[in-house]
């Protein structure tokens, strides 16, 4: 198969530190578009994507390029209008969580696509290689059933694009981290959520405590903030002892006996691990995810399946977000 030709449609913060360079590097693809609105930052797309056109909208992108697939990074307001439309011109589709602002745009993304065109929601922690073997050693039994996930996704207040904040442009925690927890929640269980709740502080919240059940009886504790500390952690505790994966410390899932004895020498060999030169974590700024998850996408095109998670999955979040409010 011809590597297919592939644009990005919102060029900001992350889509410039992660999807284009992944992108421009990966050789199963070739990415020949760009689409930013500030033509001030047109300059140093240029040096990450050198054989990228670039246009000052995404209308003005699927006007004059020939294209098999377009990412979209835009804020979430207009992920509908770009996707729909390009689903219109029969394109593969890879869309930045949450997958709409809205439910309402959630569900026609979702009604909207088609059977040979992959459709792709950017959950890309489900990719994750250490959250991958913290799901492996859940299935095979390690700490028994598992009664409680309890879970951490926090940033700093600082750079924080303008859409984040505005509620007519999906802005607000829940829609921003939370949803990436609800669905590897479901991701790590592989059931579907019963009932959900939160408390939040503002009318577009910058931090949130969210509680979950599944089917199974399984609860979820989650702690969110967009100004305060970078976090990321995951704990599941069964009868057995847990398991948990920090995204800034560990290099596999953690895990820890039911009993109190071993405490602070599982604390001394954990930091003891992480020294090591396989172990290192980069940091905030590194994270593997993307790869794997843009890889994923490309190969969903070569096979011609698409393959989870897909938009169904991204409007069960947005779904279960719509009940907090209501």
């Amino acid at each position: 198969m011809k590597q297919p030709r592939i644009a990005v449609a919102g060029c900001g913060a992350i889509a410039s530190h992660f999807h284009i360079p992944i992108l421009a590097a990966n050789p199963r693809c070739r990415l020949v578009a760009l689409a930013e609105a500030d033509t001030a930052r047109h300059a140093s797309l240029k040096l990450l994507a050198p054989n990228a056109t670039i246009f000052e909208s995404w209308q003005q992108l699927l006007e004059k390029t020939d294209l098999d697939a377009l990412v979209i990074c835009l804020p979430p307001a207009l992920h509908a209008l770009c996707g729909l439309a390009a689903l219109e011109r029969n394109l593969h589709l890879y869309i930045e969580k949450p997958l709409a602002a809205t439910t309402a745009d959630a569900e026609a993304l979702a009604a909207a696509s088609k059977p040979n065109l992959v459709n792709r929601i950017g959950f890309n922690f489900r990719f994750h290689p250490t959250i991958v073997a913290l799901r492996d050693q859940l299935r095979a039994g390690r700490i028994g059933p598992p009664s409680i996930l309890r879970t951490t996704f926090t940033t700093r207040g600082a750079h924080q694009a303008n859409w984040k904040l505005a509620p007519n442009s999906g802005g607000g925690v829940l829609l921003d981290l939370a949803t990436h927890h609800i669905d590897l929640f479901r991701f790590l269980f592989d059931e579907p959520i019963t009932s959900i709740s939160a408390i939040h502080q503002g009318n577009i919240p910058h931090t949130a405590l969210l509680h979950c059940q599944n089917q199974s009886g399984i609860l979820m504790e989650g702690t969110f903030s967009l100004n305060t500390t970078d976090t990321f952690r995951l704990e599941a505790l069964g009868p057995q002892g847990s398991l948990s994966f920090e995204r800034y410390l560990d290099a596999a899932p953690s895990f820890r006996p039911p009993h109190h004895h071993w405490s602070r020498a599982e604390k001394i060999l954990r930091g003891v691990r992480a020294l090591l030169p396989a172990n290192l974590i980069h940091g905030p700024g590194y994270e593997p995810s993307f790869a794997l998850s843009l890889s994923a996408f490309l190969a969903s095109i070569e096979s011609g399946r698409n393959t989870h998670p897909d938009f169904e999955d991204g409007l069960i979040a947005q779904q279960l977000l719509d009940r907090i409010s209501h």
